[in-house]
């Protein structure tokens, strides 16, 4: 009999209710002979131990052993109850596993009397006692609060191996956050106490391996206790790797809550706890676990754990209540993100640390934004403003229009050469500036005064804004050579400008630290606030976003101050960027709205655009297309003033996105060819891809396929002139749908499965995920339901969307009509439920037809067939005239599909007539094959 393969079986079936125990013996009994008489053996093992419900619902003292069998677990089994073990009489059996068993016990001496839990090995081999020795030196090293207390351990006067430790008399994790309601704070504060015990253990250098909710159990003070350090590891100081890892100890794992590389046997470090915890936390949250039910083998929930991602726990909770869940059990987009992020496959992409996962949630329960979300789209944006990548609306990319503008947020004040409050007179804190000079008239002036400090700062500030940047720094090594100017905080301040704009973060730091610390003794005081703003962009670059936040708050209170409106104005900025970064739309907009009165006041309205550009752009992210257009005009006119000309091409870019939204195409169009001309004028490779991408969608949209190979072809050639991955990944999306609409199936999913690796390689999972959207709508349409479901999860698992924004509702909406399609009905209202009723009227196109295609699906399956019809009339004149012509065929399909044959079967012809003239070889064969149907 392999003893290792039957501890493996028997840990498995610890993990599945009845019905699934039931069904891996029937599995085994109908196998080889030798996986037979394995059966044989479980079943009498399981018998015996009068199990028949999951691992993580059974007292969880014992567990461990299970895992651990290094004795035939039958002996153990048939072994009679002693009467007592040295200094402790038996009370009782709390449980056992192939390796001994657990007793309830009483302590006994002359003075006091108490109630332990008392480990015992059954016939122990050389290698069990050694592990066994292992526990009590672990637990022994352990004392907290958080974590049974070892009370003594050793071999007893008749050579039996025991340890004693504090009995706690509760309930595990899960059923205590049941029974007791708690809410999604409450639970969370529970897990809180989790972490600050597990992160007390890694500190000592002791792995659990074998974290679940049965081991970690609530006493009657409320508090959690880590239970069964029993197949924990040491590890070395040094590498922080442990000590004896081989595969076979590896398997001691609940598979349920086992990380992937303990599945694989690869070394286990404190990240493999954190995984564990990652999935306590999740099933906490959303009541079920990220990947398998009870009843999948330990082979299917390998292969998930291994080679798929969890949906987010807040789409797990609705699916798996068919009602909207109570008040204080919603589970907010933060959560999500830092659940993910425990459960990443790679155990360097989790949290580094116990205390790094718990100060998470604390910002969670605080308010504030956290740090698993940064890594999405809008958390990245820095690395995207850096590069100055202007604005890259991808919305109207998917099949569904998915609408996720990626905003050009204002830190590109300083990397796009934006003039920082400006160090020198010409604009100062004492003496607001009424014009904006040009460098021909600053040169004039340093070259008058050529001993002035401030003269060349200016001069070199306006140099950097017109990003003649080795010009600059010509300047700047002029006014070193000044007297005084080594440690004069304007040149510091002067030349950190520049190391921006050259993306060198830590000179940019050190610069404004050293004038920083010189500012008021030499004179300049006034310098301060735009010094702490510059050292919070660099702070924040370098990965201390919280002491970049505490910077800008100092520098925002020291420019009002001294009425440093030019300051004040990219300090609140700044700060919105980081609520927007974090997804915090309302703090990011309360911020920006600030931040226009400040901006108002400056003649130099470089900063007003900015401002304005910003709030377009949340503006659309909130499905306002109108407010969106509005606001990007006026950050034309604000850039158009001054003559920046490459920013207001880019926000023209965007305006067309905006205007595409709202519908009117042929104005939208024409922006398109107007930003094209002065961004080619202007040379901007990066950004002529970007607007070609929207031509391309918006001719996709309109069913014309045949011309844009050409734009992707532009857009591949842009990219390999600037290096620009991005680019690579916006061509290889442009012609997989192409293909796709085309009805070459096989060429699209490579096309669209290689954007997808090319935008995660790019660290853009936010684009990644889109694509992967689209990938679900098209399988959704060609009637696979079950792997458009696949591809949506996928698509949610990457999403760091906030609630609310455009791209959630339409995957929302998407997720929606999934259900319907697969007859979860009761799933699909409270999913639209979600997505107000307003919607069907919003501003945004591509909101409205979302919300109604799923509200329409949703009415024919239920027999409202008037409503159904209704939605979807409204639906096809909407996107008819936003020359939608692929959506509006669509839709005429699924209008048919409520027609009377007749009716229906007319219709259905004009789609397949309309789809053939214009190449659209898959609506066309859907249309024919729904007719072959009815």
């Amino acid at each position: 009999m392999n003893d290792e393969r039957l501890a493996e079986l028997f840990a498995q079936a610890l993990s599945l209710d009845e019905r699934g125990q039931q069904k891996l013996l029937g599995q085994l009994a109908a196998g080889p002979p030798e996986e037979s008489a394995l059966g044989r053996e479980l079943g009498r093992l399981l018998a015996s131990s009068g199990l028949a419900s999951p691992l993580l619902d059974r007292p969880p003292a014992w567990i461990a052993l299970a895992a651990n069998t290094d004795t035939d677990p039958m002996t153990a089994m048939e072994t009679p109850m002693p009467a007592r073990i040295g200094a402790y009489r038996i009370v009782s059996e709390l449980g056992r596993g192939g390796m001994g068993r657990v007793f309830l016990a009483e302590e006994e001496t002359a003075d006091f009397r108490r109630t332990v839990a008392l480990k015992i090995i059954d016939s122990p081999a050389a290698d069990a006692v050694r592990r066994f020795r292992d526990e009590v030196r672990i637990l022994s090293s352990l004392e907290h609060p958080g974590i049974a207390r070892f009370i003594h351990g050793g071999r007893a006067p008749d050579g039996v191996w025991f340890i004693a430790l504090e009995y706690i008399q509760g309930e595990d994790l899960l059923r205590f956050s049941r029974t007791q309601g708690l809410s999604t704070a409450g639970r969370i504060e529970l897990f809180l106490s989790v972490l600050e015990a597990v992160d007390y253990a890694h500190q000592r250098g002791v792995v659990h391996r074998d974290l679940k909710p049965g081991h970690l159990l609530v006493g009657a003070d409320g508090r959690p206790r880590l239970l069964d350090f029993g197949i924990s590891k040491l590890l070395d100081p040094e590498t922080r790797e442990s000590l004896a890892v081989t595969r076979t100890e590896s398997r001691a794992l609940t598979p349920a809550y086992a990380s992937p590389e303990q599945f694989r046997g690869d070394p286990v470090t404190p990240s493999s706890d954190i995984y564990s915890l990652g999935v306590v936390l999740y099933e906490l949250l959303a009541d079920r676990r990220p990947f398998a039910g009870t009843d999948e083998s330990r082979a299917d929930l390998e292969r998930a754990v291994l080679e798929t991602d969890p949906e987010p726990p807040s789409h797990a909770a609705r699916r798996g209540s068919p009602e909207p869940l109570l008040p204080g059990r919603q589970l907010p987009r933060d959560l999500d993100a830092i659940c993910l992020k425990a459960l990443r496959k790679e155990p360097a992409e989790r949290f580094a640390s116990a205390a790094e996962f718990a100060a998470d949630l604390r910002r969670v329960l605080a308010g504030r934004p956290v740090e698993a979300r940064r890594g999405g789209l809008r958390y990245r944006l820095a690395r995207f403003v850096s590069r100055e990548k202007g604005r890259l609306a991808v919305g109207a990319a998917l099949a569904v229009a998915l609408l996720a503008v990626a905003f050009a947020l204002s830190r590109d004040h300083r990397s796009a050469s934006l003039p920082h409050a400006s160090p020198g007179p010409a604009i100062s804190a004492a003496q607001p500036a009424t014009g904006i000079e040009p460098v021909r008239d600053l040169a004039a002036r340093f070259a008058a005064a050529p001993e002035s400090l401030d003269a060349g700062a200016a001069l070199a500030n306006a140099l950097v804004r017109d990003a003649r940047v080795k010009e600059a720094e010509v300047v700047i090594g002029r006014l070193r050579q000044l007297p005084g100017a080594t440690d004069d905080p304007l040149v510091d301040h002067t030349e950190a400008l520049v190391a921006m704009n050259q993306n060198e973060s830590q000179r940019v730091l050190a610069l404004e630290t050293r004038a920083l610390a010189n500012a008021a003794a030499r004179g300049r005081a006034n310098l301060i606030p735009a010094i702490r703003g510059s050292r919070a962009f660099a702070l924040s670059s370098l990965g201390q976003p919280d002491e970049a936040h505490s910077e800008l708050l100092r520098a925002l209170r020291e420019a009002q101050d001294l009425g440093d409106r030019a300051t004040e104005a990219i300090v609140l900025n700044d700060l919105a960027v980081d609520e927007l970064m974090h997804g915090d739309l309302d703090a990011g907009e309360r911020l920006l709205q600030q931040a226009l009165v400040p901006a108002r006041a400056l003649a130099d309205t470089t900063r007003l655009g900015y401002v304005l550009d910003n709030l377009a752009g949340i503006s659309l992210q909130r499905g306002r297309p109108d407010l969106a257009a509005e606001s990007y005009r006026a950050a034309i006119d604000a850039f158009r003033k001054i003559g920046r000309k490459r920013r207001a091409a880019i926000s023209t870019g965007a305006l067309s996105e905006a205007l595409r939204d709202l519908g009117e195409g042929k104005e939208a169009a024409a922006l398109r060819d107007s930003a094209l001309v002065d961004l080619r004028t202007l040379d901007d490779a990066s950004l002529i891809a970007d607007v070609l991408f929207y031509r391309a969608i918006a001719a996709l949209d309109a069913g014309e396929i045949a011309g844009v190979e050409n734009d992707a072809a532009a857009i591949e050639a842009t990219a390999i002139t600037g290096g620009d991955r991005k680019a690579l990944a916006l061509a290889e999306t442009v012609r997989g749908r192409a293909a796709a609409l085309a009805g070459d199936v096989t060429v699209a999913r490579r096309r669209l499965s290689e954007a997808t690796r090319l935008h995660v390689a790019d660290g853009d999972l936010d684009l990644a995920s889109e694509i992967e959207v689209l990938q679900a709508a098209e399988e959704k349409a060609a009637g696979d339901s079950e792997g458009a479901h696949r591809s949506l999860v996928a698509a949610l698992a990457r999403l760091d969307g906030a609630a609310g924004t455009t791209t959630a509702l339409l995957a929302e909406a998407l997720e929606a009509r999934i259900a319907v399609a697969t007859g979860h009905l009761t799933a699909a209202r409270a999913q639209l439920a979600l997505i107000a009723d307003s919607t069907a009227t919003s501003p945004s196109l591509n909101r409205r037809l979302a919300f109604l295609e799923a509200r329409a699906a949703l009415a024919a399956a239920e027999g409202r067939i008037d409503a159904a019809r209704d939605d979807l009339v409204q639906a096809i004149a909407a996107a008819e005239a936003g020359s939608l012509e692929v959506r509006s065929l669509e839709l005429r399909l699924a209008l048919a599909a409520t027609e009377t044959r007749q009716a229906g079967d007319l219709r259905r012809r004009e789609v397949e007539a309309e789809a053939d003239r214009l190449g659209l070889r898959a609506i066309a064969e859907r249309s024919r094959r729904s007719r072959t149907v009815d």
